[in-house]
């Protein structure tokens, strides 16, 4: 796999550029997660960067971490953002989102230094502690009355110093009565719905593994063929994204009505674009099984169809979308 991708000359920077401009993003909102599991006694561990995309969490950079399994440190979370940074526009970086194992005074100094100057949302520990002038308490403590409050939610724009800097923190009681405590550099009037937007990188660790690649699946450990299939599946994933949207440009999803426990209707989609997209790209290859370069032209037609353009029922894209 490794010689194919060299062969290919698809190197991590040809692959973030190529993402970039196959899905016309102009301004880049970012997420930090790990995925990891083990294969008899190896623990294979990925720390992935996404950029978000239609409510969709697109793949854009990664690292393999040596480390049994464990947290990643805050250079691993530097080198990648750094990696990031050094190669596009910080200045279009709107905010990154991570959840509780990333803030670190560290990391997060790194972020706000002038350099950098980006924005972000991360959900922390509420164990951490802030100040309030000298007096230092446990976040848990601090929002100790949230059954109190309506929505059991605090929104404080009220700086106090935590993770060595002066940040605006909030926090929510959720449905299992569990602290959600987000900690941010600017001040939100609902950090909650944007830190939400976390979760499509969770969406898309669900695509990789037991609901689209099967990612845990492959029995190797090598770290060099690891990294080497996690590309091939971004692309493929990437892939099923976009002939997606492209798909429902033409025919439309179809939306459900399901009542909520609260007896209010909510309407969903039918299934996501990577959904509608994998079972496409699934038909083209097997439709032309015999023929590679059937499938390659398709998929290059499709793919390089401009964006922003509208699709005609004359035109050869609907064409080739409707036959599948």
């Amino acid at each position: 796999m490794r010689r194919l991708l060299d062969r290919l000359g698809i190197t991590p920077l040809i692959f973030a550029k190529t993402i970039i401009k196959l899905f016309a993003i102009d301004s880049f909102e970012l997420i930090i997660d790990r995925t990891n599991w083990m294969f008899g006694k190896t623990d294979i561990n990925f720390l992935v960067l996404s950029i978000t995309w239609n409510n969709l969490a697109i793949p854009i950079y990664w690292i393999m971490l040596n480390n049994k399994g464990g947290n990643s440190n805050s250079d691993q979370r530097i080198e990648l953002v750094k990696w990031f940074t050094s190669n596009f526009d910080k200045t279009k970086i709107t905010c990154i989102y991570a959840d509780r194992e990333f803030p670190s005074i560290d990391f997060i100094t790194w972020l706000l230094a002038k350099e950098q100057g980006i924005n972000f949302i991360f959900r922390c520990k509420s164990s951490i502690t802030a100040s309030d002038g000298s007096k230092r308490v446990s976040l848990s403590k601090l929002h100790h009355n949230l059954c109190n409050i309506q929505n059991k939610t605090k929104v404080d724009s009220h700086i106090r110093r935590i993770f060595g800097n002066r940040l605006f923190i909030s926090a929510r009681l959720n449905n299992v009565n569990e602290f959600v405590i987000l900690v941010s550099n600017q001040f939100h009037r609902d950090p909650f719905s944007l830190y939400a937007r976390r979760w499509m990188i969770e969406n898309m660790f669900g695509k990789f593994k037991i609901k689209g690649f099967n990612l845990e699946s492959p029995h190797l450990t090598q770290y060099n063929r690891l990294a080497s299939l996690f590309t091939l599946i971004a692309i493929a994933y990437c892939y099923s994204c976009k002939i997606g949207s492209i798909a429902s440009r033409i025919k439309p999803i179809k939306i459900k009505k399901l009542k909520r426990s609260n007896n209010t209707i909510q309407e969903v989609p039918e299934f996501s674009l990577f959904n509608y997209g994998f079972y496409l790209l699934k038909s083209i290859i097997i439709s032309y099984l015999c023929d590679s370069a059937v499938v390659a032209r398709q998929l290059y037609q499709i793919l390089n169809y401009p964006p922003k353009t509208n699709i005609s029922k004359h035109s050869r894209i609907y064409r080739i979308m409707n036959n599948l």
